[in-house]
């Protein structure tokens, strides 16, 4: 019996039916990370157990090679490699958390209204939570803004991705 059915939650609503997989980025070592991500997935009715749902053991290089620091480099090829195995996977949609990740209170009411709405638009990249030094365009009824290309976004604790991004990114980055 999974924590969904002990609780009696029920999996957020379109979550999984409208994205192939969830990934999460957690390294090995960060069991505490683990287990709290554990728990945020069991809010929306998610947890490990799901079979489509993926523990992705992050990357952690010995040197930054180019970057800011080891984490950034380490963040960046843990999400090429999520990336690359959606991919090989051939899945459409993917959602990458990080085990930072922290749900709103109201994501489990929100969430299927903000899932329809993308269902609806051309999208290549959902940011679910994130951080802008600018301020981004006016949000629509379903809360969601469209962010330029150019615009800056860090933050990549919750993403959606769709594979023609996928395979767009692949031709322009290079291997760290």
């Amino acid at each position: 019996m999974t924590k969904s059915e002990k609780s009696g939650r029920q999996p957020c609503p379109r979550l999984l039916d409208y994205f192939d997989r969830i990934y999460v980025i957690n390294l090995p070592a960060r069991t505490d990370r683990k287990r709290e991500t554990d728990e945020q997935l069991a809010r929306i009715g998610l947890g490990f157990q799901h079979p489509r749902v993926s523990l992705f053991a992050a990357i952690r290089p010995q040197e930054p090679g180019g970057f800011d620091s080891v984490g950034a480099r380490g963040c960046f090829s843990s999400h090429l490699e999520v990336l690359r195995d959606a991919q090989r996977r051939g899945l459409n949609r993917i959602l990458i958390f990080e085990d930072d990740l922290e749900f709103a209170p109201d994501f489990a009411q929100r969430g299927p209204r903000i899932i329809e709405a993308l269902g609806k638009r051309h999208w290549n990249v959902f940011y679910g939570g994130y951080a802008s030094d600018t301020a981004l365009g006016r949000a629509d009824a379903n809360e969601l803004s469209v962010i330029e290309p150019a615009q800056g976004v860090r933050t990549t604790h919750f993403l959606g991705v769709q594979m023609p991004a996928i395979e767009s990114w692949f031709d322009s980055w290079k291997p760290c």
